[in-house]
């Protein structure tokens, strides 16, 4: 959590320094995900090891690949202006806060729908792949083109992401991903496979990028770390309730019906976002 606030925070600063790339920026941020799930598509099944509690190993090795990534982070996060005073400094600050939530519900409503129907996907396409008898092959080509699709999403969204100013572009990305995640459950295929996660690795973190943007289009800059953090907080609460939901569904009907309810609450996630207007800042 601490990560996608401060971090969103970061990357919307550093998009208003260069507005016309401000969407990329944005994307970059978000989809360098992807180089996560690309390594470790390739580096769990390289450092796992066949004795007891040979996951461990590749954990450790995910770990070290951590601490690389934060070196090279730190530099990069240290060169952007710190953030000015704080929100609680300003008169009457809480109130005016609570009265911005309100005024996007309708987003955050939408993006904690995202959080349960995204998890339900990447908590158990694992499990449907392997229960309709994929290969270990098969499973890592499908993390890897995953992975590869988000990284590929900062430049196929970025002018999206620049003039969305309402709740159009989480609502487009819920849609997709609602697309993706109920294809594999009505196609046992290793194509089908294939294109839900290319469709679902290019829209995913476009989607947590498309809150940070919505933010910056209709918030003033002083209210970005509460307004990301109230996205990150229904987002949070989404993927607790999601893996606990479509994991019951799961367990006592079948994986394909968790993924098709998935689906669905993805839609209705959309349903609510596309209802949501630009703000008008001096509301």
């Amino acid at each position: 959590m601490f990560v996608f606030i401060s971090g969103g925070v970061l990357a919307a600063r550093l998009a208003t320094a260069a507005p016309r790339r401000g969407g990329l920026i944005l994307g970059l941020y978000y989809g360098g995900t992807g180089y996560g799930i690309v390594v470790s598509s390739i580096l769990v099944p390289v450092t796992m090891c066949s004795v007891p509690h040979g996951w461990q190993s590749a954990w450790f090795a995910l770990a070290a690949a951590c601490a690389v990534c934060t070196l090279f982070s730190r530099g990069a996060a240290r060169s952007i202006d710190a953030p000015g005073a704080a929100i609680a400094s300003a008169p009457g600050g809480a109130v005016r806060q609570w009265t911005t939530w309100q005024r996007y519900g309708l987003a955050l409503g939408g993006y904690g729908l995202f959080g349960v129907g995204y998890i339900g996907y990447m908590t158990f396409i694992v499990a449907l792949l392997r229960s309709e008898d994929m290969s270990q092959g098969v499973v890592s080509a499908f993390y890897i083109a995953l992975g590869v699709a988000t990284i590929a999403s900062a430049r196929i969204w970025s002018r999206f992401l620049d003039h969305a100013c309402g709740g159009l572009a989480l609502a487009t990305f819920n849609a997709l991903l609602g697309l993706a995640t109920l294809m594999p459950a009505l196609f046992a295929h290793p194509v089908a496979a294939a294109i839900s996660g290319v469709i679902f690795g290019s829209t995913f973190l476009s989607a947590v990028a498309s809150t940070t943007a919505f933010v910056r289009h209709n918030l003033p800059s002083d209210e970005w770390t509460c307004g990301i953090s109230a996205f990150t907080i229904v987002f949070a609460v989404g993927q607790i309730a999601g893996p606990i939901a479509i994991g019951w569904v799961s367990d006592n009907v079948s994986l394909t019906r968790g993924l098709v309810y998935s689906s669905a609450v993805l839609l209705v996630g959309a349903l609510l976002a596309a209802c949501q207007r630009p703000l008008d800042r001096h509301a």
